[in-house]
């Protein structure tokens, strides 16, 4: 990854692309979107900008596209960048449907892509992986808010595009539940959703499931209209606290370790573009990932 295009210019970008620029090595050369009025934006001003993929690439010829459109039109783009020679990282989640996540997943087409789990970059959990990674757990509980609601408590029009909290949040969680527990053991799925009566999507989902000896729950809210992430894990009649939106790890509250030195987001996709490609799950990890997903609608 040394010549970067960026596909989707919306809330995201602004994260990735404030991450990119911290790679050394890493040059963004072009930038993409349908809405030519995305390229007013002061940050993106100075950047080669096209309205049209193929005629962009043609022009700054990149190796790698950063695909960070509406999750519906991932599987057409990354197939377009896959015949146009490009290695595609996608954001999370791969698509809302479950065939194109299986055309996707397909090892022909996978080798071509690499997906992105923002969720398991953040510093608080790779200090956990380094520090902690051998303790047995008992639980993990995730909870997951977003901000994503009008002054009504339902799913705000710009944000309906990402299609409600278990198709995109949803695979955030599951995505660290498989780097702290065998996901391939999962058994005995539970979930419940509630859908906002206006936009007829998601806007709270609960799940319930066991993996291995560890019992797992996960809590996504939208509705609430707050912005908080936090996992807390039980292990050797301990409560650990990790804290995501403080970038914090806590035992009985005695604080262990932070690093809030950089924005959450942008702290989360630097470490993933500084490491690429290591901070990732597998194939088959990103397999039960999505079946548990779909299997829980």
């Amino acid at each position: 990854m040394k010549r970067v295009i960026i596909i989707g210019l919306g809330t995201i970008a602004h994260h990735h692309l404030a991450a990119l620029r911290a790679v050394e090595g890493v040059e963004i050369v072009g930038l993409c979107d349908v809405r030519p009025e995305a390229a007013a934006q002061p940050e993106f001003a100075h950047y080669v900008f096209d309205t049209h993929l193929e005629r962009l690439i043609g022009r700054v010829h990149p190796d790698t596209a950063i695909i960070l459109t509406p999750p519906q039109s991932h599987r057409a783009i990354a197939e377009q960048c896959m015949h146009l020679g490009l290695h595609a990282v996608i954001e999370k989640p791969l698509e809302d449907c479950e065939r194109d996540v299986e055309y996707l997943l397909q090892p022909q087409v996978a080798k071509h892509w690499t997906p992105v789990y923002h969720s398991i970059c953040g510093p608080e959990v790779q200090w956990w992986l380094k520090h902690m990674s051998d303790v047995s757990m008992e639980s993990i509980r995730i909870a997951f808010s977003d901000p994503y609601a009008t002054k009504k408590g339902h799913i705000h029009l710009a944000k309906r595009v990402l299609g409600g909290t278990w198709i995109d949040s949803g695979v955030n969680a599951l995505a660290l539940v498989a780097l702290l527990a065998p996901i391939k053991d999962m058994r005995n799925a539970q979930a419940a959703h509630f859908t906002d009566p206006d936009s007829g999507l998601y806007y709270q989902s609960d799940f319930m499931a066991r993996c291995g000896r560890t019992e797992v729950e996960i809590a996504i809210r939208w509705n609430e209209n707050i912005n908080h992430k936090e996992t807390l894990i039980r292990a050797n009649g301990k409560t650990y606290r990790l804290n995501h939106s403080a970038q914090s790890v806590e035992c009985d509250g005695e604080i262990l370790f932070q690093d809030n030195s950089c924005e959450r987001l942008t702290a989360q996709y630097t470490a993933f573009y500084q490491h690429f490609p290591n901070l990732t799950l597998t194939m088959v990890q990103t397999k039960e990932i999505y079946k548990i997903l779909f299997q829980n609608l």
